[in-house]
């Protein structure tokens, strides 16, 4: 919680909030004292000029200053509007957060006063910020949220729904683009927005349970954002470039492709298992499983991966392969598939138990159906691959873009689960997943 010496800095103005006989607001401290401490008190009156009882004269005789709080629209709690106030000799202003973001919406300073807004930060008597009041879901029960304590424990993970905006976690500023997932550490919380719900106990998506591998193409350091290592090597130059969430990857071109070893923790081992990415092709890539696979290429060193082929058929398409070195299994999206221009996301899974195969496409399942025969392979040679078939050239004349690619060892993916992960289109980072 931010104290006064941070103000300033932040360009906001602050007053120590005084009853009407000049006392500090749930403390003791005097007018003379408040100044010594180099805060100016100021006194809260509603819009027909009345402190408890107190008038404007008396305020006046005993030489307090007052204003009238409005809300983020100019306007008192009866409507009355700041225009109005100041006609009566009543100084409007909103209270905003230590973050500078209105304490009744969710404008900040330099919108309001790009609408002639004034504007403070309310102090009690030791400096420190006057906490909006309003109830949150945490721990599961109900609190009344008073700037200090949210009743959260170490290691409890939060759920934070918001709007689009900066809003101050823990000291830290973050933008929400959707939900943002943090985990609470001991101790007191300041919360400046006033439109989302935190929810603690548990609430997440999960979906970073069993997710062995997860790329975010944020950089062309290629790193593995599960922490467990399988970092991707550059065939050619690919690139990073604007992707679906954040960067992606741009590969293609007959030249550029991403690849990795084989390793436990992108291979199924034989078992279940699940993988996504998104992708953008502004024509056909026309390979097999060239998008994102781990396949060598030759039968009995494949596993799985995502293509544009079926059956000769343009079509989004995904692969499994049995330990036999003639055969695999197939399942392409329904009707003929979109390859125009524009991102979409692809999943595939595969249940060991009933040896079934789908494939999602955009949010829903629309290759379903198949199943594989024998056992899923699982081979030491078959190399990770984005953009190309096993060690053969990185595919088409054009660029792919891959953006936000996973893999979740002996877990498949529930319809919930990719209808989360699909985002209604925008995707998930990393941190969003949790």
């Amino acid at each position: 919680m931010a104290d006064k010496d941070t103000l300033p800095i932040r360009g906001i103005p602050y007053f120590a909030i005084v009853d009407g006989s000049g006392v500090a607001v749930g403390g003791s401290l005097t007018m003379a004292e408040l100044r010594r401490r180099g805060m100016e008190p100021i006194c809260e009156v509603d819009s027909s000029g009345s402190a408890s009882g107190t008038s404007i004269a008396a305020l006046q005789r005993r030489g307090i200053s007052y204003f009238c709080p409005v809300d983020e629209s100019g306007l008192a709690a009866d409507a009355t509007t700041s225009t109005t106030l100041r006609q009566r000799g009543i100084l409007p202003l909103c209270k905003v957060s230590s973050v500078g973001v209105a304490q009744s919406g969710s404008l900040t300073i330099t919108q309001l006063a790009r609408r002639g807004i004034g504007f403070f930060c309310p102090l009690d008597e030791s400096g420190n910020e006057v906490s909006v009041t309003g109830t949150i879901i945490a721990g599961g029960g109900s609190y009344v949220w008073t700037g200090q304590d949210a009743g959260l424990v170490v290691g409890e993970t939060a759920s934070l729904a918001a709007d689009a905006g900066s809003y101050l976690w823990t000291g830290d500023d973050m933008t929400a683009l959707r939900d943002i997932f943090v985990t609470a550490e001991a101790g007191s919380y300041a919360w400046t927005g006033q439109d989302a719900t935190l929810t603690a106990s548990g609430g997440g998506l999960g979906l970073q349970t069993d997710l062995t591998a997860f790329w975010e193409f944020e950089n062309t350091g290629w790193t593995d954002a599960t922490g467990n290592g399988t970092t991707l090597t550059a065939v050619g130059s690919p690139t990073s470039v604007t992707g679906k969430v954040g960067n992606a990857a741009s590969l293609g071109n007959s030249a550029n492709a991403l690849t990795a070893a084989s390793n436990t923790n992108i291979s199924a081992g034989g078992g279940s298992f699940s993988a996504a990415v998104w992708v953008n092709s502004a024509s056909v890539p026309g390979q097999t499983t060239a998008i994102f696979n781990k396949d060598l290429n030759t039968f009995g060193n494949r596993e799985w991966g995502f293509g544009s082929t079926f059956s000769g058929t343009n079509r989004w398409s995904c692969l499994v392969s049995n330990t036999s070195t003639t055969t695999f299994t197939a399942v392409a999206a329904s009707g003929s598939g979109d390859f125009s221009t524009g991102w979409h996301h692809l999943v595939m899974t595969y249940d060991s138990g009933s040896k079934a195969v789908v494939l999602y496409l955009d949010g829903s399942a629309t290759g379903t159906g198949a199943t594989l025969t024998g056992t899923l392979n699982s081979s030491a040679s078959a190399t990770l691959n984005f953009g190309r078939m096993g060690a053969g050239t990185p595919i088409g004349s054009n660029p792919i873009l891959v953006d936000q690619a996973g893999f979740w060892k002996g877990r498949v993916l529930s319809a919930a689960d990719v209808t989360a992960l699909y985002n209604g289109g925008s995707g998930l980072s990393y941190a969003a997943m949790a």
